[in-house]
């Protein structure tokens, strides 16, 4: 009988270190996920800030080439009426001075 008693305490310690390990495995599981959770948002945070900078910087070139565009635009029109005032100013200025004097 004390022999099965003493079987009986001999599992039931065995099992306890059984339980024992299956705890810590657990924690250093869940400890694991956190690290994982954690290292994957970081990531994730990094590459949308990637992804941000990158997209401000082509919307900063875009708008750069819309500006430019929009001063050589602007510098043709002034050209172009410039040559035309150059072109057309003696005769402007010569039907102004008729008309005011035919008036």
């Amino acid at each position: 009988m004390k022999n099965m008693i003493d079987r009986i305490i001999e599992i039931d310690k065995e099992a306890q270190k059984i339980m024992d390990k299956v705890q810590q495995d657990k924690i250093e599981t869940a400890n694991e996920i956190s690290r994982k959770k954690e290292q994957i948002r970081t990531d994730l945070h990094r590459k949308a800030k990637q992804e941000i900078e990158k997209n401000k910087l082509e919307e900063i070139n875009k708008t750069e080439k819309e500006k430019q565009s929009i001063r050589e635009s602007k510098e043709q029109k002034l050209n172009k009426m410039q040559d035309t005032y150059r072109e057309n100013c003696d005769l402007w200025v010569d039907n102004i001075v008729k008309r005011t004097i035919e008036g």
